[in-house]
């Protein structure tokens, strides 16, 4: 179903394109939340769910028996101490 107002296209080199974009996603993004809710998807649910698959990528990602152990001047640095950073980067900033 498309929108019942024809928008007229903002070229990319104006001021007003990134504005644009982030409207349209904006539609986008409530017309989905409406469909999932008429579809009966508890929709905290499923963004929960997103959010644990998410944190267990990142985790794995950046787990130390993933990570190289690197030297950072004098002082040997494993990859636990990256993986540390990571997750303190990824929760409280």
């Amino acid at each position: 179903m498309q929108s019942e107002v024809q928008k007229t296209k903002v070229a990319p080199s104006s001021d007003e394109y990134v504005l644009d974009q982030l409207c349209i996603c904006e539609e986008k993004l409530l017309k989905l939340m409406e469909e999932l809710e008429m579809s009966g998807v508890d929709v905290q649910q499923l963004t929960l769910q997103m959010d644990a698959e998410e944190v267990s990528k990142i985790t794995h990602l950046f787990s130390p028996s993933n990570l190289p152990a690197c030297r950072v001047g004098s002082i040997m640095c494993c990859g636990s101490l990256v993986f540390f950073f990571s997750l303190f980067f990824l929760f409280f900033l």
